[in-house]
C-alpha cells in the first residue's frame, strides 16, 4: 500500500511539474509583412497542458515605441482554456507610423500574469507598394512578381514594388475586413470556397473589404468546380459556361508573348451587364472586370498557373500589364496619398474648436459664477446700505455663501453623473450590391468633469486615436462586440477618435436610391429615413446640385456641365458642416468619387449611424455625409 501511494504521489508531482500554459505560436501580418499606418492581423495560439483548473482570462497586447518604450495602444481579447486545451485567437492591431514592439501577456481575471512574450515586427512596407495576397494550394507563378518594381505609363517611372505573400491555409484568412487593410489585391486559385473551408465570417470579411476598395482576382480553368455554387459566383462579372479544352491561343492573348502549341482548359464566359472586358470580346471573353462597391472583381477564364500562361516571359508580361492597369481600385490609388494628407489633424482641430458654450463644464461654471457674483454683489450692496451694522455680518454672510456654493458643487458632482458631449462627423457609403454600408466616423468627446468611461460598439467597429496626440493611449477589447475600455475624458480637452465599421443596412426598399425618367424628365429618389440635405448627383465629371430631397420624394435632375469635380459641396453649407466639408475638399479626401465608375447621390443628414453606448449621459451633435451608389 505504501509502495502504491509513493507511485501515485510521484506521478502527481511529475504531472504538476510539466503543467503549463504557454504561447505556442505568434504570427503577425502576412508572412511577417504589413504596411505602415494600417491594421494588421495578429494570430496567437495558446496551449495548456495538464493544468489543475480551467483558465479564464485575457490575451493582452501592448504596443510600444521601440525606441522610447512609450506605450501607444493596448488590445485584448477574452480567453478560456480547459486543463488540457489549445485555442487560437486573432487580434487586429493598428500599426502607427513609428517602429514598434509588441508585448503579449496572458493574464488571469484577477490581473495575475500567467506568461508573456515580446516580439519586434519587421519594418513596415511603403504605402506606394502593391501588396498582393494569394490564397492558393502552394506557391505559384505569382511568387516571381515578389520584389519586382511597378512601372507606370510610357515614361517608365518606377512607383514602388510588388509584394507577394501567401496565406498558409484558409483558416488563417481574416474574419474581420480590417484584417485586409494592408492588402490591395487578393488572388484566389485552386481552393474550395464552401463554408466548410471558408467560414461565413471570413466570407463577409472578404466582401466587405472588396466593397471598401479592395481588388479580387479569381483564377479560372479547372477552378470552375470551386466557383460554381460558391459565395462568389453571384458576384462574378460573368456567368460561368462549360469548361472546354483548346489548343489555339486566342488572338487577344498574343500581346503577352505566350506559347501557342499547348492544350489548356478555358471557361466559356458570358459577361454580365455592366461588366468590362479587359481581354477578348463579348463572344470570347478571357479577362473580365466589374465594379463592386468601391472595389473590383476580376475573373480569368484560364488557370494562370498552367501552360501556356505559366511560362516565364508570357507570365511576366501578363501580370505586369494586369497589375499596372487594374491592380488598384481608384479608392486604393488615392489611399497612397493618405500619409501626405492632414485631414485628421484638421478635423481634430475642428473638434477642439467647437463653441465653448457647448462644453458642459464651461456652461455650468458660467451659470455658477453668474449666480455667485450676483449674490456677492447683492451682499456688498446691502453692506453698503447698512454701514452701521459693521463688517462682521458682511464677512459672515460671505463665508456662508462660499460654503453654500462649495457644498452645492460637491453634491452635484457626487450625485449627478458626468455628462459627455459627443461631436460626430461621419461619412457613410451605401452600396447597391449588398445590404451593408461602410461608415467612417470622426469623434470628439468632452466631459463635464474628469471621467473614465467604457464605450461599447456593436459589431466589429475598430477605433484609433484621431492623431497621435489626440488622446491618451486607448485599450480596445476585441470580442463579439468591440469595446473601448476606460477611456479617460477631460472637461478641458477634447479626446479625438477615428472609428470605422461595416453596418447591416437592411431596408424594405433596398437599394436606397432610384433613378429614372418620365416624359424626358430625369429624376432621382432615395429611401433614407430623413431628408437628404444639400444633395448632389455625381456622375463622373458631370454633377448637378439638387438641394434638399425628402425621403421617398422624386427630385428633378438638372445637369451642370462644368469642369472636373473638385469640391462637391455647395455654397449653401454653413456652420460646422461647412467647415468639415472644406477640410474634405482642401485635402481632396473624396477625389476617388470622380474616378470610380457609376453615378452617386451624395448629401447630408443630421444623424449618426455609429452604434455606441457609454455608461454616462450623452449629448450628441451629428453631421453625416452620405454617399449612395447607384446601380
Amino acid at each position: 500500500m505504501t509502495y502504491l501511494s509513493c507511485i501515485i504521489f510521484f506521478l502527481w508531482i511529475s504531472s504538476s511539474a510539466f503543467a503549463s500554459i504557454e504561447f505556442e505560436r505568434i504570427k503577425f501580418g502576412f508572412e511577417g509583412h504589413f504596411k505602415r499606418s494600417r491594421w494588421v492581423p495578429l494570430h496567437v495560439s495558446v496551449v495548456s497542458q495538464d493544468e489543475a483548473t480551467t483558465f479564464t482570462g485575457e490575451i493582452i497586447v501592448e504596443v510600444s515605441d521601440i525606441f522610447s518604450g512609450k506605450q501607444i495602444q493596448t488590445y485584448s481579447t477574452p480567453l478560456s482554456l480547459m486543463p488540457t486545451d489549445r485555442q487560437r485567437r486573432v487580434l487586429y492591431i493598428f500599426q502607427p507610423g513609428t517602429s514598434t514592439k509588441l508585448n503579449l501577456k496572458l493574464t488571469h481575471q484577477d490581473g495575475r500574469i500567467q506568461t508573456q512574450r515580446e516580439i519586434v515586427p519587421e519594418l513596415p512596407k511603403q504605402a506606394k507598394d502593391l501588396f498582393v495576397l494569394a490564397l492558393t494550394p502552394n506557391r505559384d507563378v505569382l511568387s516571381r512578381r515578389d520584389g519586382k518594381p511597378i512601372v507606370r505609363g510610357h515614361s517608365g517611372t518606377e512607383e514602388g514594388q510588388t509584394l507577394v505573400a501567401y496565406v498558409e491555409a484558409q483558416k488563417f484568412l481574416p474574419t474581420h475586413w480590417k484584417g485586409y487593410d494592408t492588402v490591395e489585391l487578393l488572388v484566389i486559385r485552386g481552393v474550395s470556397l464552401t463554408e466548410r473551408y471558408i467560414s461565413r465570417k471570413q466570407q463577409t470579411a472578404v466582401l466587405d473589404w472588396i466593397q471598401e476598395g479592395g481588388t479580387l482576382i479569381v483564377s479560372g480553368g479547372s477552378d470552375v468546380q470551386y466557383l460554381r455554387g460558391s459565395f462568389l459566383e453571384p458576384l462574378l462579372p460573368v456567368n460561368l459556361g462549360k469548361l472546354r479544352t483548346v489548343a489555339q491561343l486566342p488572338a487577344s492573348m498574343h500581346q503577352f508573348e505566350l506559347e501557342e502549341d499547348v492544350l489548356f482548359n478555358l471557361i466559356d464566359f458570358k459577361p454580365k451587364e455592366g461588366s468590362q472586358i479587359l481581354v477578348g470580346n463579348r463572344d470570347n471573353a478571357y479577362v473580365v472586370k466589374r465594379s463592386f462597391g468601391s472595389g473590383q472583381i476580376i475573373c480569368l477564364a484560364f488557370d494562370y498557373n498552367v501552360s501556356p500562361f505559366a511560362n516565364l516571359s508570357g507570365s511576366e508580361e501578363f501580370w505586369s500589364w494586369l497589375f499596372e492597369t487594374t491592380g488598384r481600385s481608384p479608392r486604393r490609388l488615392e489611399a497612397r496619398n493618405n500619409p501626405h494628407r492632414r485631414h485628421h489633424e484638421k478635423i481634430h482641430k475642428l473638434l477642439t474648436s467647437m463653441p465653448s458654450t457647448h462644453a458642459p463644464l464651461i456652461w455650468f461654471l458660467s451659470a455658477f459664477l453668474s449666480v455667485y457674483l450676483l449674490s456677492f454683489g447683492g451682499l456688498t450692496w446691502w453692506a453698503g446700505r447698512h454701514r452701521r451694522s459693521g463688517k462682521r455680518p458682511y464677512w459672515m454672510s460671505g463665508i456662508l455663501l462660499t460654503m453654500f456654493f462649495s457644498c452645492a458643487i460637491l453634491l452635484l458632482r457626487h450625485f449627478l453623473p458626468s455628462l459627455i458631449l459627443v461631436h460626430r462627423f461621419s461619412i457613410l457609403s451605401v452600396y447597391p450590391e449588398r445590404e451593408r454600408a461602410y461608415l467612417q466616423s470622426y469623434l470628439g468627446l468632452i466631459a463635464s468633469a474628469h471621467s473614465e468611461t467604457s464605450i461599447q460598439f456593436n459589431g466589429g467597429t475598430v477605433i484609433k486615436p484621431l492623431t497621435p496626440i489626440a488622446t491618451s493611449p486607448l485599450h480596445l477589447v476585441e470580442s463579439k462586440d468591440y469595446q473601448l475600455r476606460q477611456a479617460t475624458l477631460s472637461p478641458w480637452r477634447t479626446s479625438g477618435y477615428f472609428a470605422e465599421s461595416f453596418l447591416d443596412f437592411s431596408h424594405p426598399s433596398f437599394p436606397l436610391v432610384e433613378r429614372g425618367d418620365d416624359d424626358a424628365t430625369e429624376w432621382i429618389k432615395h429611401h433614407l429615413p430623413d431628408t437628404l440635405e444639400n444633395a448632389w448627383l455625381i456622375d463622373g465629371e458631370e454633377y448637378s446640385y439638387l438641394g434638399s430631397i425628402p425621403t421617398n420624394t422624386s427630385a428633378k435632375i438638372k445637369k451642370d456641365f462644368n469642369s472636373a469635380l473638385v469640391r462637391p459641396f455647395p455654397k449653401e453649407l454653413s456652420g460646422t458642416r461647412k467647415q468639415f466639408a472644406q477640410i474634405l475638399s482642401s485635402e481632396v479626401v473624396l477625389r476617388y468619387l470622380m474616378r470610380e465608375e457609376g453615378a452617386k447621390l451624395v448629401g447630408w443628414l443630421r444623424k449618426s449611424f455609429l452604434p455606441m453606448e457609454l455608461n454616462h449621459p450623452v449629448n450628441a451633435v451629428d453631421e453625416t455625409f452620405v454617399i449612395l451608389y447607384l446601380k
